[in-house]
């Protein structure tokens, strides 16, 4: 499988997938609603986004297109 573009990691130990997406060279980032290790992208309550009542995130962002993956 080859990933194209950026990935976006959400939840919980979405910081460690980041992590070691970046390890294995491809491009990543992470949403919570912490950020104790001070390495969160995207620091924002995605439950209040999901709901509709969040504002901190590009809507766009969130939407992950089936073509950034093929087999």
């Amino acid at each position: 499988m080859e990933i194209k573009g950026k990935v976006h990691c959400f939840f919980e130990q979405s910081g460690t997938f980041k992590n070691e997406f970046i390890k294995l060279g491809i491009p990543a980032e992470d949403y919570d609603i912490q950020n104790n290790f001070g390495e969160t992208d995207h620091i924002t309550d995605l439950f209040a986004e999901i709901r509709g009542g969040g504002t901190r995130v590009n809507r766009q962002s969130l939407i992950i297109s089936q073509k950034m993956i093929s087999s």
